[in-house]
């Protein structure tokens, strides 16, 4: 009788060119974000580049983090 092993593993030569993209498209987002905020909200840039986007970085960096936990 077969004993399969099932490991996982952290990094794949796929993911690279899965991160890629989603990092394009979290960067893309944070910057329209911000230009929305400052050109039609009209906040100061004090609040969007010392508040707003570093709590959306945060907030992207927590979910890729826990989207990279094995779903067993």
């Amino acid at each position: 009788m077969k004993t399969e092993s099932s490991e996982y593993k952290l990094f794949h030569r796929s993911g690279l060119s899965a991160f890629w993209p989603l990092f394009t498209d979290n960067v893309t987002n944070v910057i329209a974000l911000s230009a929305i905020c400052i050109f039609v909200f009209n906040l100061p840039t004090e609040i969007v580049f010392g508040r707003i986007v570093p709590s959306a970085a945060i907030a992207i960096f927590a979910l890729c983090i826990g989207r990279t936990q094995p779903v067993c």
